[in-house]
């Protein structure tokens, strides 16, 4: 029983994490993209779309990454 309920606030954990990270994420790419890198492509899109596209993908695996780590050390 006890797997269990840590593996939930593990997944719950990564849940909010991802979605967390991939807004973050997106606005800190369209941000940078925008002002910086307007040459920059990426799927077939470019400038800030390319970079909210990339930054949303990377936020989106480090919050999920942190957050099942903060679920699975989270203390009872």
């Amino acid at each position: 029983m006890y797997k269990i309920i840590r593996l939930k606030y593990v997944f719950i954990g990564g849940i909010v994490g991802l979605i967390a990270g991939a807004i973050l994420g997106l606005l800190i790419g369209v941000e940078i993209g925008g002002n910086f890198f307007v040459d920059f492509e990426y799927v077939d899109v470019r400038g800030y779309e390319a970079t909210g596209v990339l930054g949303a993908q990377i936020g989106a695996l480090t919050g999920f990454i942190i957050g099942g780590l903060i679920g699975l050390f989270k203390k009872e």
